[in-house]
């Protein structure tokens, strides 16, 4: 499995711990979202993007395009906005040269053995057959990475594989069926760290603010919620009245641990997608 770039850099010495952090802190400073943008314009008020921020748990749309739909932003708008982003982004490796931790020279050196680590593990992952002939499951696949970046600001990278059931971190898990023609289990198992900040972004909060105690009261529904974010928009956007079916409450027994595990390594901790279909063995 690949690191992301500061662990990367971690492991071959480049920086330390705290300075990847002074960089990632550094990111979100510049990053702003587009409703950051569109309140720092005078655009947008603090409940018109929590409105949009809501409407996000129920379609599987962009945060710009809600805000459109909504009549908050007009497409003129939104249009400077993401010109505004795309124009000021800042990546992690700029950061770091920026905060004087990493020299240019040194930081070309390690991007290009990086792109060469990650080009390695995209050529030798393959979709099981059962998954890319499923619709539901297979939009399950394309839609998570993009849920969870919006909701969450989840970077991820996955790949399919066994083993991830005998993985200590992945302490919480739920999961839920979709039952219609296509019948599919969908379960997330997720550590400590990708739980709490699947938590935070549902309850639109920060992570910090999240103690054990409030952990460990909603830390279960929360899974469970954003497991059915995702699988709602999954089939949503197949479109079609075939698709219909009925997405059952979220479960914590009976893990459906003989399924295809796509594993993930995010920016906040391991954790792994599993999707079993009946009467389909897996790996």
């Amino acid at each position: 499995m690949p690191r992301f770039f500061g662990d990367f850099l971690i492991d071959s010495g480049e920086i330390d711990a705290g300075q990847l952090r002074q960089a990632l802190d550094l990111c979100d400073r510049v990053n702003l979202r587009i409703g950051e943008l569109a309140m720092r314009e005078g655009w947008m008020n603090s409940q018109q993007v929590r409105n949009v921020l809501q409407e996000q748990r129920n379609v599987d749309e962009r945060f710009g395009e809600i805000a459109v739909r909504l009549g908050y932003l007009s497409q003129k708008q939104l249009q400077a906005l993401l010109h505004q982003r795309s124009t000021s982004h800042l990546y992690i490796g700029e950061a770091l040269v920026e905060l004087e931790h990493l020299a240019r020279q040194d930081l070309e050196r390690q991007l290009e053995q990086y792109k060469q680590e990650v080009a390695a593990f995209l050529r030798s992952d393959e979709t099981p057959e059962e998954i890319s002939s499923h619709r539901i499951a297979e939009k399950v696949v394309e839609t998570f990475p993009r849920v969870a970046s919006r909701m969450g600001r989840l970077q991820t990278l996955s790949r399919w594989g066994p083993g991830w059931s005998d993985d200590p971190r992945l302490v919480h898990r739920r999961w839920i069926a979709f039952e219609n023609a296509e019948m599919l289990s969908v379960g997330i198992a997720a550590s400590d760290e990708l739980a709490k900040q699947i938590a935070s972004a549902m309850l639109f909060t920060d992570p910090d603010r999240l103690s054990h105690e409030v952990l460990g009261d909603v830390l279960g529904d929360v899974l469970g919620e954003f497991l059915t974010l995702v699988v709602g928009s999954a089939v949503s956007a197949v479109g079609d009245h075939a698709a219909l079916g009925k997405i059952s409450p979220p479960h914590n027994r009976d893990f459906p641990e003989q399924g295809h595990g796509l594993m993930l390594l995010t920016n906040c901790g391991p954790g792994c997608l599993v999707l079993r279909i009946p009467n389909v063995e897996a790996d």
